[in-house]
C-alpha cells in the first residue's frame, strides 16, 4: 500500500471512530435497551452445520440431541405436526433405503427472535425398500435424487422446538422413478 492510500485509510478510520464515539456519547444519556435474545447469523449457521453433521453420520441419537423433549415436525406427506420421534423413525427408514443419503446446508440465518430459516439439498440413491410411508412396498429403483428444500426451525437456546420442512414432493418421486417425467 502506498503512503497516500495508507494516510487516507488512517484518516477515514479515525473519522469513523470519531463518529462512533460521538454517536455512543449521545446514546449514553438515553435509556438502555434490554439485551436482545435474537440469534446471531453465526450461531444459526453453527446450529445448522452441527445438525447436518449429525444427519450425515446417520446417527439418530446424535440427531435427536438437537431437539427438545416434545419437539414437533411437519412437512410434505404429513397432515400436520407430528412428534419429532416420528421424524426420527422416518429418518431411520430413509437411512436404510438410501444408505448414501447426505444433506448439505446451503444457507441458515435468523428469521426472527427464535427462528432459523434454513435452505438445504438432500441427495442419495434409493437402493433398499422403505419400511413405511408412501414408498412402502415399492421396489427400489436404484435412481439418484437431488432434492432442494427449506426448513423453518423454532428454537429455544440451542435446541429445536419445532421444524417445518418444505420441498417439491413431485420432483422427489419423479427423480426416484415412480412417476414418468412429462
Amino acid at each position: 500500500m502506498n503512503d497516500k492510500a495508507g494516510s487516507y485509510l488512517k484518516r477515514s478510520a479515525n473519522g469513523v471512530w470519531l463518529a462512533a464515539a460521538i454517536a455512543l456519547g449521545g446514546c449514553a444519556t438515553q435509556e438502555a435497551s434490554p439485551p436482545s435474545t435474537a440469534m446471531s447469523s453465526g450461531a444459526a449457521l453453527r446450529m445448522a452445520s452441527d445438525a447436518a453433521a449429525a444427519w450425515n453420520s446417520h446417527n439418530i441419537q446424535e440427531i435427536s440431541k438437537g431437539y427438545t423433549n416434545g419437539a414437533t415436525f411437519s412437512g410434505p406427506f404429513m397432515t400436520g405436526p407430528v412428534p419429532a420421534q416420528a421424524m426420527f423413525e422416518s429418518l431411520r427408514e430413509l437411512f436404510v433405503a438410501v444408505p448414501d443419503a447426505r444433506i448439505k446446508v446451503v444457507s441458515a440465518a435468523p428469521a426472527g427472535e427464535n427462528m432459523i430459516a434454513e435452505q438445504w439439498v438432500i441427495a442419495g440413491t434409493w437402493t433398499a425398500p422403505f419400511a413405511g410411508g408412501i414408498l412402502a412396498g415399492m421396489a427400489p429403483t436404484g435412481k439418484t435424487f437431488i432434492l432442494p428444500g427449506a426448513s423453518f426451525l423454532h428454537v429455544q437456546g440451542d435446541k429445536i422446538v419445532s421444524e417445518i420442512q418444505y420441498y417439491d414432493q413431485l420432483m422427489y418421486i419423479a427423480q426416484l422413478g415412480i412417476l414418468q417425467k412429462p
